[in-house]
């Protein structure tokens, strides 16, 4: 043996034998095994950190293989789920889902929908307990990637929202509950509306009625403190449920077509009659610029303008009441129609002009001295203004009178009828209807409603009939005809909207089922207004009754109108009940006959293919196309004004609308009737 093979032999002999000895690195391999010793202690630190972490952390975590093998879960969710040990739920995940309990199909579609998914997904399940019973619990998870770069394992944590889903089902229950107390009060409300304005009704209309006969002076004081009282009650009455509407957001403003000044025609002639008892005047100014039909909601607008001429005659003892109406604003940015009802009473003190428009506010004594009620009438045009679009706001002076704005957005018509010219301004003569003897049938549970309008309408010179409710009311109109009918919606037997009803479907051999029909209704809902429509009734007045208002509707309704300025003419019997609306057209805009035979040809080229498409969607039997080709038609008819024509096309989109086709062809046989006469009518002899 060489000495380098003796010497490296002894070098070997020396490694193994001498501690001290280096390895490669520079380090002995003591001291080696004492750093290995150290990091095994940490690293069993750190996984006895981890496992603590794991086990006891608030919140269930858990890892499982892409199709379901749980493979790690922490005592968080054992104890969860009733169990000692976290091991005893290793295994297959669906052993321990309810599948009641998924907001998806399967566990499969689960597994699918984390494995294709590169965000965290939340799924509500249901964990069986150990005891049988059900957690809900919301899962978060998430697929991750192997060693291998791919999706291999799912790793989510568990929240148990058992108390969180009790308690969102106790507020589901809470809100049904709401909605049915509210649903239930809204009937009350109907309920009370009719309860209570029925005899208020009979109380103002007896009252009227022995107002009317010889009375002592002291007989007379004491009739009129009750016919205030009364007329009192029923504001307040009709303010309470109109602010109860608003503030539960049930109030609808409509968006329909209706002339503008038609309907301040009707509120000028209302309170024409008040005015000249206080020895006031009462004026209407339409400045030039003002459309005659806008699109809008006529009651609601009608309504505030109303409440600010009543204040203005409440608050004025001599002098004058005006109402000014005016376009204002830019047409490109928006423009508006403003209202402003001014008069020369006793005037606001200007620091109380804020508290005009607050609920229940009343101005002190003088003024409450001069209003009892609940202080809820100009508040309620303030929140009708803003559901309108506009705004209602005043400028007064104690003693010097008050002026009132109110102002809306002008929404033009589908065809906005014609200006005044320009430069051109118009006062309005209020002519009263022509007061033609009726032969009117009412129909009235209520005896004394029934003798109060019965005494009434007799005063106004009309023949009457009453029956008690809806069978005797068909029975009475197959004995005989009549030329309207005043019918009580809630009646005995057969209430209004069944009897009105009937008398639509009725053959013409057995009595006219086209007779006008107008709802005498205590109702204040407006959903009742539809239902009212749809039934086939033209019209109706809210309990308690304003008889001249009532006395309006009839002259409408039996084709008596108002005109502005126009003297009435004598009518057509055969063609009265749909022709009137081409006549008032025509005495609404003289010197224009070249326009109106323009829009009449139209009217005359168009309806024929309209009705032709109607009549094929009827017979078919399809909604869809009876609605598309009534709609054409009140587009059509609305040219000319025909309001007849438009309001039949439209209950018969209501009829396709609630899919009762056998409705709908009864307004289309009577839509026929009407478009015949209207087109039989403007080729008989040009009517401009």
């Amino acid at each position: 043996m060489n000495k380098r093979s003796t010497d490296s032999m002894s070098a070997t002999e020396d490694q193994a034998v001498n501690p001290k000895t280096k390895n490669k690195t520079g380090k002995s391999v003591k001291r080696l095994e004492k750093e290995l010793a150290g990091c095994k202690k940490e690293l069993d630190s750190m996984r006895g950190v981890y496992d603590s972490i794991f086990n006891n952390a608030g919140i269930g975590i858990f890892r499982c293989t892409l199709t379901g093998e749980i493979l790690m879960i922490n005592r968080t969710i054992s104890m969860m789920l009733g169990y000692m040990d976290p091991d005893e739920l290793i295994g297959d995940i669906a052993n321990i889902i309810d599948v009641k309990h998924l907001s998806h199909r399967s566990i499969s579609d689960i597994l699918k929908i984390i494995t294709n998914s590169k965000d965290f997904t939340t799924f509500n399940v249901g964990l069986r307990r150990k005891d049988g019973g059900v957690l809900i619990a919301a899962l978060k998870v998430k697929a991750v990637p192997g060693d291998s770069g791919k999706p291999e394992f799912i790793d989510g944590i568990v929240e148990d929202v058992t108390f969180r889903k009790e308690i969102e089902t106790q507020i589901a229950e809470a809100w049904k509950r709401a909605e049915s107390a509210n649903f239930a009060k809204s009937e009350f409300l109907a309920n009370m509306s009719h309860e209570i304005r029925t005899p208020i009704n009979g109380v103002i209309g007896a009252t009227k009625i022995l107002l009317a006969s010889d009375l002592s002076e002291e007989h007379r004081e004491i009739l009129e403190i009750v016919q205030e009282s009364a007329n009192s009650l029923a504001i307040i009455v009709n303010d309470i449920l109109d602010f109860s509407k608003i503030e539960a957001g049930k109030l609808e403003i409509l968006e329909v077509d209706f002339n503008l000044w038609e309907t301040l025609i009707i509120i000028k002639r209302v309170f024409s009659l008040e005015a000249v008892k206080k020895g006031l005047d009462l004026k209407l100014r339409i400045l030039p610029g003002v459309p005659v039909t806008v699109c809008g909601d006529p009651n609601r607008l009608g309504q505030v303008i109303r409440n600010l001429v009543s204040n203005a005659i409440k608050f004025t003892d001599e002098g004058e009441v005006r109402i000014k109406v005016e376009t204002i604003g830019e047409k490109d940015s928006g423009s508006w129609i403003l209202f402003t009802v001014s008069d020369t009473g006793i005037g606001i003190w200007e620091d109380n002009i804020p508290k005009l428009f607050k609920t229940f506010s009343q101005l002190g004594s003088s003024y409450s001295k001069k209003v009892q009620g609940t202080g809820l009438g100009l508040a309620i045009c303030k929140k009708l203004s803003k559901l309108m679009g506009g705004d209602v706001w005043a400028e007064s002076r104690r003693g010097e009178g008050s002026v009132f704005y109110f102002r809306i957005p002008h929404r033009k018509a589908h065809l906005e009828a014609s200006q005044l010219k320009s430069g051109e301004s118009k006062d309005f003569i209020i002519e009263s209807p022509v007061a033609a003897s009726k032969n009117i049938l009412i129909a009235d549970d209520n005896l004394l409603s029934r003798k109060i309008c019965s005494h009434v309408l007799r005063k106004a010179g009309h023949r009457i009939t009453t029956v008690a409710n809806g069978v005797e009311a068909i029975t009475r109109l197959e004995q005989e005809p009549f030329d309207l009918i005043l019918m009580d919606i809630r009646m005995p037997e057969l209430d209004g909207i069944e009897t009105t009803k009937q008398i639509r479907a009725a053959s013409a051999d057995r009595f006219d089922p086209q007779t006008p029909i107008i709802a005498l209704t205590a109702y204040a809902m407006d959903s009742e207004r539809e239902t009212f429509f749809r039934a086939g009734i033209n019209d109706y007045i809210s309990k308690p009754i304003h008889w001249n208002k009532l006395f309006l509707k009839i002259a409408q309704a039996t084709s008596s109108h108002i005109r502005e300025n126009v003297p009435y003419q004598a009518q057509d019997t055969e063609h009265s009940n749909f022709v009137t609306d081409i006549r008032n057209l025509i005495a609404r805009f003289p010197d224009q006959n070249e326009f109106l035979r323009e829009l009449f040809s139209n009217f005359m080229e168009e309806t024929p293919v309209a009705m032709s498409d109607l009549e094929a969607a009827v017979k078919a039997n399809d909604c869809a196309a009876v609605r598309h080709a009534a709609h054409s038609i009140v587009n059509i008819a609305g040219f000319i004004q025909a309001h007849s024509a438009v309001e039949i096309s439209r209950k018969i989109e209501l009829a396709a609308e609630e899919n009762d086709m056998e409705a709908a062809a009864v307004h289309y046989r009577e839509l026929n009737r009407c478009i015949d006469a209207v087109i039989h009518y403007l080729k008989s002899g040009s009517p401009v």
